[in-house]
């Protein structure tokens, strides 16, 4: 648990991971994106939960309005850039980073944390991070806690939680019990295949299991795992169609971690069917369905 650990474990899902979904609009396998697309917060969280094995009590989605304003109320924030690049605004202006710690607004953020053409999105779940770290850091400062209801005024039309006020507002006050937590990252390993001309990603089995199992232990569902180094054993289920150009372009799908690539898939486990309709956008947010999140352990 965090507070016997004082540990925080983060752990971003790369947004086209190839999974099965777990939604009453659509049940089979597509890119977890598909999940709120087709069945909003309910979808997504029913969908995250089985993937990882893992139950989720608690959710919390903001539309990038909701973004800008909670990091306006509480920033500036200070994010460590890594590296020079130029991105592109709330407003599709291009906005430029400079390597090193970087005071940002709201938007200047936001356009921060969505960046994903300059590498990949497992790079854009490490800028989601950092910023999130630099909110944790902010709000560990003095004079902030106060900020809390106003914080949590301005969300109330830009946010879908199943959090109270009351349960936020605590968040906000007991906010020092996290200031000498450490930060722990979680990445997955994977490598890219193509079906019906479509990127997919698909995290290795064993690589999945492992940070499955972290999570697992972060929330004090078993013990501690060893500390130690993990490489995939490079075993795949998913091999491209025939809308890949050639073998030369498939192997260059691979992503290497030290070990070769044995393909233990079958024939057909990479048909993903006719999609629903999109549930409609409101406010940024899609209608969820009443699939069922609360999961238990296997």
């Amino acid at each position: 648990m965090p507070h016997k650990t004082k540990t925080m474990t983060l752990c971003s899902l790369l947004r086209d991971t190839f999974v099965k979904i777990h939604s009453q609009q659509y049940h089979g396998y597509q890119r977890i994106e598909s999940a709120y697309t087709y069945g909003g917060d309910a979808a997504a969280i029913a969908t995250v939960e089985h993937y990882l094995n893992l139950p989720i009590d608690y959710y919390l989605t903001v539309n990038w309005d909701g973004f800008i304003r909670a990091i306006d109320d509480i920033g500036p924030v200070e994010v460590n850039v890594d590296r020079d690049f130029i991105g592109q605004d709330y407003w599709g202006k291009p906005e430029k980073f400079k390597a090193g710690l970087q005071s940002m607004s709201g938007a200047r953020a936001l356009a921060y944390a969505r960046e994903r053409h300059i590498d990949n999105d497992q790079h854009r779940g490490f800028r989601q991070q950092a910023v999130f770290y630099a909110m944790v850091k902010r709000l560990n400062q003095e004079g902030l806690s106060s900020k809390g209801a106003k914080v949590v005024g301005d969300l109330k039309d830009q946010m879908r939680t199943n959090l109270t006020n009351h349960d936020m507002l605590t968040l906000f006050k007991s906010r020092k019990t996290f200031k000498r937590y450490r930060v722990k990252r979680l990445t997955f390993q994977w490598r890219t295949f193509d079906v019906a001309g479509r990127s997919m990603v698909e995290v290795y089995p064993d690589s999945r299991v492992q940070v499955s199992r972290q999570l697992q232990a972060a929330a004090g569902l078993r013990p501690d795992l060893p500390s130690q180094t993990f490489t995939t054993n490079g075993h795949y289920r998913y091999a491209s169609d025939e809308s890949v150009e050639s073998k030369a372009d498939e192997a260059k799908a691979d992503t290497h971690y030290g070990q070769s690539h044995v393909y233990v898939g079958h024939a057909g486990n990479t048909t993903i069917g006719k999609l629903p309709a999109a549930v409609p956008l409101k406010n940024g947010f899609r209608v969820s369905d009443r699939t069922e999140t609360m999961y238990t352990v296997h």
